[in-house]
């Protein structure tokens, strides 16, 4: 909607864009890194930080994202080794801690998923064997 408004006005709207995504992408970086060294603790995330008081409720959904954002950071910047290795230890605190390891459908896919990403992160490729799935046919 935005670029459309300034296309209107006469601006170049390929500028536009490009100079969007650029702002977007430095403001993702920033985001990240400060994700990374305030809120991140030993493989756990911290759910917020409140005039500087952390609330260490372990909530599932921050974990998952914090896994989407350094997998996305290590991506794009394979110079930061770091932004794997966080998203490989909150993996395995999301399968110690969030994953009901009790069996059943629901927990195997969600081990798949773990499996998948780890296997992405490390090897760029998310094939995994039905041995590592537990699945034994």
């Amino acid at each position: 909607y935005a670029v459309a408004v300034l296309k209107s006005k006469g601006a170049d709207g390929d500028k536009c864009v490009s100079e969007l995504f650029e702002r977007i992408g430095h403001m993702n970086n920033d985001l990240r890194d400060s994700v990374y060294n305030r809120a991140l603790k030993d493989s756990r995330m911290t759910q917020e930080i409140v005039e500087g008081v952390d609330n260490n409720t372990r909530v599932w959904w921050v974990h998952a994202e914090a896994v989407n954002g350094f997998s996305k950071g290590f991506t794009e910047q394979p110079d930061h080794p770091e932004y794997k290795d966080a998203a490989m230890g909150i993996l395995d605190y999301i399968e110690k801690h969030f994953i009901d390891s009790r069996s059943g459908i629901t927990n195997w896919m969600r081990r798949v998923i773990c499996l998948s990403i780890k296997n992405w992160l490390v090897h760029g490729s998310v094939h995994i064997t039905m041995e590592e799935c537990g699945l034994n046919l």
